[in-house]
């Protein structure tokens, strides 16, 4: 169980200062390299901060001891030279992916096919620049060549860094996605929750027109009886859904739960009809549980989100002028971009959920919902606070042609 994230935007640069840099690089005495690439993906107004991270052992420079680089597979470890073998492609759990054709990259493969079965069509073959063998080769090469699967962070992680520092894809509508990851500070009793990526792709010059900017959460929404509340400020009313998502926790893995950990999670819905109509969809004709499962999609909203124009957004002199029949409110909309900027707004917002796996009973108890802990003997404990430390709180593969 996790939260999975998918999106279509532009790159944003963060606005770096003295202690928080676009890429950062912790080097620790035992030798171990923690690397921390971030940015922003905007999508109609919206803001997701990106963070991927690379982690291995190398020297006091920062280089890396390749021989001492580990992935893992269905068939135990992978060493870093056979990264490239079919085997390990197959076999590895963690994969990424990289694409930044410009053309589309299915339906260039598909042309160089007709090509080469001499059955292309004229405007393909034009479109395309497939007319000789050798013009065959190059559109292959260059697909190749700019499509990346990898199963090292190490080589995501770099690509990734060329991409966002390159400044090439800043104005490119792109597609990216990735995982939703959770974290927990026991110190603080504190979720915290980050953007990790694992997939980029460059928006096809043929789809840019038709290919509308999203933002878009799916998660297993896990929640029991009392999963509504009303929330009104008197304007506005917001019907929240309160509940759970689980996740791993790797620092929890000791103890009882194994590392199966959950995080309260909030949606919600502005439109009464909707809410009591979900409401009474996840509740009803269930058999009896604690807990219930259903899955969600949301949208993420971080930002002034775009919005149609209504008569609400316009000035009194733009309405008078509507009254008074000197305008319409279409020519006025067009005037004006048909769009505006709303409120700035942080909320999950539903969208749909999963008609076809439907509701589900699970076999969850509040005690599995309680935050992670560490469950340490008392005699620990003592030596523990007894001990005084002076511990930090801080814990080119290929090139792309750019």
């Amino acid at each position: 169980m996790a939260i999975y994230f998918n999106a279509v935007g532009k790159i944003g640069r963060i606005k770096e200062t003295e202690k928080f840099k676009e890429v950062e690089t912790h080097i620790y005495e035992s030798g171990w390299i923690k690397k921390t690439l971030t940015f922003n993906i905007v999508s109609k107004g919206n803001v997701g901060r990106m963070r991927i991270e690379t982690g291995y052992f190398g020297d006091q420079q920062g280089e890396p001891d390749f021989s001492r680089m580990k992935a893992y597979g269905s068939d135990g470890p992978i060493s870093y030279e056979k990264k490239n073998t079919e085997d390990a492609m197959t076999a590895a759990y963690n994969k990424f992916t990289v694409n930044i054709n410009e053309k589309n990259i299915y339906a260039a493969s598909n042309a160089i096919k007709a090509f080469e079965n001499g059955n292309i069509s004229v405007e393909d073959a034009d479109k395309y620049n497939l007319h000789t063998k050798e013009d065959a080769v190059a559109l292959n090469k260059e697909l190749i060549g700019n499509y990346k699967k990898y199963i090292f962070s190490y080589d995501f992680f770099n690509a990734m860094v060329k991409i966002v520092t390159s400044g090439k894809f800043a104005n490119k509508l792109v597609r990216i996605g990735g995982s939703y990851e959770i974290s927990y500070s026991e110190n603080k009793h504190q979720f915290y929750k980050a953007f990790t990526p694992n997939r980029f792709e460059l928006i096809s010059n043929d789809k840019i027109d038709t290919t509308e900017e999203y933002f878009e959460l799916n998660f297993p929404f896990i929640y029991n009886n009392n999963v509504m509340t009303v929330n009104s400020d008197g304007t506005n009313t917001n019907y929240e859904f309160n509940g759970y998502v689980g996740y791993y926790d790797n620092a929890y893995k000791m103890e009882k739960k194994k590392g199966h950990e959950f995080c309260p999670i909030t949606f919600v819905m502005h439109e009464e009809k909707q809410a009591k109509a979900f409401e009474k969809r996840i509740l009803g004709s269930l058999e009896e549980a604690d807990y219930y499962s259903v899955m969600v999609t949301c949208d993420y909203i971080n930002g002034a989100e775009k919005k149609d124009i209504t008569l609400e957004d316009l000035t009194a002199a733009q309405r008078e002028d509507i009254n008074c029949e000197l305008v319409t409110l279409d020519e006025l909309k067009k005037q004006l971009g048909g769009k505006v900027y709303g409120e700035a707004i942080n909320e999950i917002r539903y969208k749909s959920y999963n008609v076809k796996n439907g509701i589900s009973a699970t076999s969850y108890t509040d005690e599995d919902m309680e935050e992670p802990k560490h469950v340490i003997p008392e005699e620990t404990k003592e030596v523990i606070n007894n001990m005084s430390s002076d511990a930090s709180d801080n814990d080119d593969i290929f090139d792309l042609d750019i």
